[in-house]
């Protein structure tokens, strides 16, 4: 399984089903802040944050209740919809796209979808 592969990160246990998170400034560059202290991540003035989280995990669905996200992001990230789309609402861009999961060693090809969701607040909300 997936989440059994990845190495443990710094944030562990603070944000259920967590694969990798992302920072990315205005011009688009990209940092990995899976190795990061928590305490020092924050939202870029003018950029976002990238979290790509794992919907086996089953504490992450009141996990992201607790989080101030728009209600159809809300829906959109605990669906289980395999349609590949984004949409924005209140500052948030929500949606689900496709992932695929290669093992050359393996039989065959497994698809699994990868919901994510971006956002970017003055506050440093994540």
């Amino acid at each position: 399984m997936l989440d059994q592969e990845r190495p443990p990160t710094a944030f562990a246990g603070q944000i259920p089903g967590l694969v990798w998170i992302y920072r990315f400034d205005a011009d688009g560059t990209g940092q990995a802040l899976h190795d990061c202290p928590p305490a020092q991540v924050s939202v870029p003035d003018d950029g976002f944050l990238w979290l790509h989280l794992s919907l086996a995990d089953a504490r992450l669905p009141a996990f992201l209740a607790r989080l101030p996200l728009p209600e159809a992001a809300l829906t959109t990230l605990v669906s289980r919809d395999r349609h590949t789309g984004l949409q924005a609402d209140e500052g948030v861009v929500h949606g689900t796209l496709p992932d695929f999961e290669t093992r050359f060693d393996a039989r065959r090809t497994r698809r699994r979808r990868l919901p994510a969701s971006t956002w970017r607040s003055a506050t440093g909300w994540w």
